[in-house]
């Protein structure tokens, strides 16, 4: 669908920037320097959902227009949010894109999914504006810290990268469990508000870990933990409460190349963790 949708509008003279789904998009609305007019997006998608998608994006650019498109009889549950129903002609298509772009701008204030829960709390939007979060792809709230100048090159998976990085990672009561992730480098957590943080560890042929951060250092927590890479091994962090956390990486941090299986398939593989990895 996405490639037909690219071809139609291409076919009209739009360029057109394409995410195979909604953690790529975000990433590409972070950090790429172009003006995006329009935001155009499927309800359902891996990863994120159309609507979190939508909620995440204007938080990073404001004026950006909005539209989700589905092929349900019911309309996504977003409030003012232009919807495009499924299927649609080529014209169809370009009529709707363009009396969403001839509109009159959007007033700066994130979309609203009526199933969604309560917005964050008072603490959580504090720490978001102070430490300069942004929405991450697999849930939670993370700002980049650090950045090795160290290239490393000669990598399993493509290109050099930077030897290391660092972020702080907020996750909060109203999204408490992440998106499994596929590891590609070691990583350490450091806990430093909230907890207790369970993160999960999946590994192929072997049974999943749980590691739990907290400051009960005299019971079984403890403030710093490390998710080693061994091929094929999926994570999760699986908190009770809102934490504040940093994530250091040995090789760079790069959102497009998170990963992970399908979670029917990893609840089948890990039957003891299914309630974890169906979050």
């Amino acid at each position: 669908m996405r490639q037909l949708v690219r071809r139609i509008l291409e076919s009209r003279g739009y360029k057109v920037l394409l995410a195979r789904h909604g953690g790529e998009a975000l990433e590409l609305i972070h950090q790429i320097d172009l003006p995006i007019q329009l935001l155009l997006t499927d309800a359902v998608m891996p990863v994120l959902s159309g609507p979190e998608l939508l909620r995440r994006a204007i938080a990073l650019r404001p004026q950006m227009k909005l539209a989700i498109m589905s092929g349900y009889t019911d309309r996504p549950a977003v409030t003012g949010v232009p919807f495009i129903g499924k299927p649609f002609t080529p014209a169809e298509l370009e009529r709707r894109v363009r009396e969403i772009l001839d509109a009159s701008p959007p007033v700066p204030q994130p979309p609203r999914d009526d199933r969604e829960p309560a917005p964050e709390s008072a603490r959580a939007r504090e720490l978001i504006a102070r430490l300069g979060l942004a929405p991450h792809p697999e849930r939670g709230y993370y700002v980049e810290t650090y950045r090795s100048a160290l290239a490393l090159g000669g990598l399993p998976h493509g290109a050099p990268r930077a030897a290391s990085t660092a972020i702080y990672f907020l996750v909060t009561r109203t999204e408490p469990t992440t998106f499994l992730h596929r590891l590609r480098s070691d990583e350490l957590f450091h806990l430093y508000e909230g907890g207790p943080l369970e993160v999960l560890l999946l590994r192929d042929g072997g049974p999943g870990e749980v590691a739990r951060l907290g400051r009960d250092v005299c019971g079984d927590e403890r403030p710093q933990s490390s998710s080693q890479r061994v091929p094929g091994s999926p994570s999760s962090s699986c908190p009770r409460r809102r934490t504040v956390s940093s994530v250091a990486r040995s090789r760079g941090l790069r959102l497009r190349r998170l990963r992970a299986r399908p979670r029917p398939e990893l609840a089948a593989l890990f039957p003891i963790h299914a309630h974890a990895s169906r979050a």
